[in-house]
């Protein structure tokens, strides 16, 4: 499946709009590059590097073929609606457990802080 339109039904098919959105995905792979290059612990430059590594594939879906191709399909007979389908690529996949795992750093990152000694 290839998907050339984008959130909320946005086309990305005219050369202006797909060279817009590339430009706008690397200036995001930029900022997240600096801030893995700077990260403070292994599980965040892990994280960190999974989100990078996913985005620059869909970036690289997007300038060779001008679409993100997803081509895993599943379907549950779980009664969740819409949600019944899942449709992704292994760059969403990426991206999807690097988030996870800043979240699940953040809700542990208070809990090892040491507290300071009284007086």
């Amino acid at each position: 499946m290839e998907f050339r339109r984008l959130l909320f039904a946005v086309s990305s098919q005219t050369e202006p709009t797909r060279a817009l959105l590339v430009a706008f995905q690397l200036s995001i792979v930029g900022c997240l590059s600096y801030w893995l290059w700077r990260a403070p612990r292994r599980l965040t430059a892990a994280a960190l590097g999974l989100v990078v590594g996913g985005a620059l594939g869909n970036v690289a879906d997007r300038l060779t073929r001008g679409a993100v191709a997803d081509f895993f399909f599943f379907h549950t007979a779980l009664p969740v609606g819409p949600l019944a389908n899942y449709v992704f690529n292994v760059a969403d996949a990426a991206i999807f457990l690097g988030v996870v795992l800043l979240l699940l750093e953040s809700l542990n990152s208070g809990a090892a802080r040491p507290t300071p000694a009284a007086g």
